[in-house]
């Protein structure tokens, strides 16, 4: 079996992720302020390595980022901004447990508090950098 790179991201962004009010399925070229905290993928990586002397290819693996954005970074205070980013963190946390338990395909994630730019904004930002194979 093999993970193409569609199918990692189209998994991943189909989780129910607590608190994001919207999910989309590339980078957006401008915020729609309405619907935050929202999610989207972001450079998804592919890649497999030769497992033995024998030349015997490994399993595929696929990477993606998955970019949570929170609040536009000039708004609100960061008092605020910083507690919002960190129920964001957990909740995706929770989300990547349930897939992972669920399609056995996830083998490790990192969830790092970033700024994401969008359009001419900069914006606080969750990013989990997720890794598969199968």
């Amino acid at each position: 079996m093999s993970l193409t790179a569609a199918a990692f991201v189209a998994s991943l962004t189909g989780m129910t992720v607590t608190g994001v009010n919207r999910v989309l399925t590339n980078t957006p070229q401008q915020v729609d302020t309405a619907y935050m905290p929202f999610m989207y993928p972001r450079l998804p990586e592919a890649g497999n390595e030769i497992a033995s002397f024998t030349g015997v290819p490994g399993l595929d693996t696929v990477t993606v980022e998955l970019v949570v954005v929170v609040e536009a970074w000039a708004q609100s205070t960061s008092a605020l901004n910083f507690a919002a980013a960190v129920a964001v963190t957990d909740n995706l946390t929770a989300a990547l447990k349930t897939k992972m338990a669920a399609t056995q395909t996830i083998d490790t994630w990192r969830i790092t508090q970033d700024i994401a730019t969008v359009g001419t904004g900069n914006y606080w930002a969750i990013v989990a950098t997720v890794t598969g194979s199968a």
